[in-house]
């Protein structure tokens, strides 16, 4: 019979629903959202999981196509929680939208784990992994971390090092704490540009603060086309050393490398695995234990993504968790989207409105996208004293603020060396992709990518 471990093993508390799993291969499995009128308790978890479990075993199975639904056994009992319940963060890391969350949590999930707790329900080596963004930012986090501490569970916190949460601190030497940092970067710039913070030189000595409380911390690199040069990935391994960190976690973001219809302007092209591979080699040349994270298996429907398994010790952690391989190549979908691209004219995506200033404070600047977020993008740059050029809209004439407004076809005669392009539409691709079908080879390296959001 065909069973997955997340249906009856697994509960993910997400910001305003519950879900079995965080699927990359169908998507996640949720069994209840904030606001249904009938109360999550664990009589309701048995009767949601044995539904959906018999339906596995059917021609209409909900999970078909998931590489976690095997010839396995049912689990009977939850040997993992998730806990995220809110979306918040101070980075802008420009693979992720967090930050555009809140600190206020839509639901308390500790009376729910006391009750499964109290039923017996929960595995004595349960892992309750911390996430959403920024956790130890939430209003939950310090009384659910001690009930599980004092309760022996064991707990990994998925944290930025931003700020130190001293509660967490002062309990890294007990046997039932980890933590994993994803850092992404090897220096200052790489951080700023991938993190939209200038944090950087905090993070590091943060890490180091931790790292002196213990060695079961995890320091992961998430692959993108924002931080895959060789010098940042080689300075990661330096640190790394430098900071007596002993494992590192290589993995990549799902929606460049998986998401069949991202629309970008991130992307994954044979730089991005080249640094993941450099990553791996140069790592272990250093003597540390290398972990290849579960999104490089989201093509490999051969391979189930199942990130923990019998977990029996915090320090597995280190050791016996994510030893999957890096891919040998691009697989098809991503050859085929790299065409779309003919003349390898791409926008680099701006982290943040911050760093959108450190990066072209001295440019001249022309706006594509004359729509709410676009005229939002222009009076704050001109109360930063931008040299604004012009604003690109097929539609409209005249003048917005004293910029005038040029057409599509007139964007080539306003080029030269110090201007660039910044696109402030959400939907970019479309305009991308006609940049490359028209050879507009002019702008290369001077086409950029800012979301609504993100100023």
């Amino acid at each position: 019979m065909k069973h997955c471990y997340a249906i009856g093993g697994r509960i993910n508390f997400n910001p305003s629903n519950i879900s079995l799993c965080h699927g990359i291969d169908i998507g996640d499995q949720i069994i209840w959202r904030v606001g249904d009128k009938e109360e999550f308790t664990p009589e309701y978890y048995i009767r949601k999981t044995e539904e959906i479990d018999a339906l596995n075993q059917t021609s209409k199975a909900i999970c078909k196509g998931c590489s976690n639904l095997i010839n396995d056994d049912k689990k009977n009992k939850i040997e993992v929680i998730t806990i995220c319940p809110m979306e918040y963060c101070q980075n802008r890391c420009v693979y992720c939208e967090c930050f555009s969350g809140s600190k206020k949590e839509s639901y308390n999930p500790l009376p729910i784990i006391k009750e499964f707790v109290q039923k017996g329900m929960i595995v004595e080596n349960c892992l309750f992994d911390w996430g959403g963004g920024e956790p130890t930012f939430g209003y939950l986090f310090e009384d659910i971390f001690t009930y599980l501490l004092n309760a022996h569970y064991m707990q990994r916190v998925n944290t930025n090092a931003i700020r130190i949460n001293s509660t967490l601190l002062n309990n890294l030497d007990n046997d039932y704490v980890s933590l994993r940092i994803s850092l992404d970067a090897g220096n200052r710039e790489t951080f700023f540009r991938t993190k939209g913070t200038d944090l950087f030189d905090d993070v590091v000595k943060n890490i180091s603060m931790y790292r002196k409380k213990t060695d079961n911390i995890v320091l992961k690199y998430l692959i993108n086309s924002m931080n895959s040069d060789l010098r940042s990935v080689r300075d990661f391994v330096n640190l790394a050393k430098t900071l007596k960190i002993k494992t590192i976690c290589i993995d990549t973001e799902i929606r460049s490398y998986g998401a069949l219809n991202y629309n970008g302007p991130l992307f994954f092209s044979d730089r991005e695995l080249k640094a993941a591979r450099f990553l791996e080699s140069y790592a272990r040349e250093n003597g540390l234990t290398v972990q290849i994270g579960y999104v490089w298996t989201s093509h490999d429907f051969n391979t189930p993504s199942r990130d923990f398994n019998n977990l029996h010790d915090i320090r597995d952690l280190l050791t016996d968790y994510e030893q999957y391989s890096l891919p040998d190549k691009l697989y098809p979908a991503q050859i085929k989207r790299l065409k779309d691209f003919t003349n390898d004219i791409f926008a680099v995506p701006l982290s943040s409105y911050e760093y959108l200033v450190h990066l072209l404070k001295n440019k001249k600047v022309i706006l594509y996208g004359a729509d709410e977020n676009g005229r939002r993008l222009l009076e704050r740059m001109k109360k930063d004293c931008f040299c604004i050029k012009a604003i690109v809209d097929e539609n409209l004439k005249g003048d917005i603020e004293g910029v005038h407004i040029i057409s599509p076809s007139q964007l080539m005669e306003q080029l030269d060396d110090e201007t660039v392009v910044i696109i402030t539409l959400y939907k970019a691709r479309d305009i991308i992709l006609n940049f490359n079908r028209q050879n507009f080879i002019q702008l290369k390296d001077k086409l950029y990518k800012i979301d609504s959001s993100r100023f």
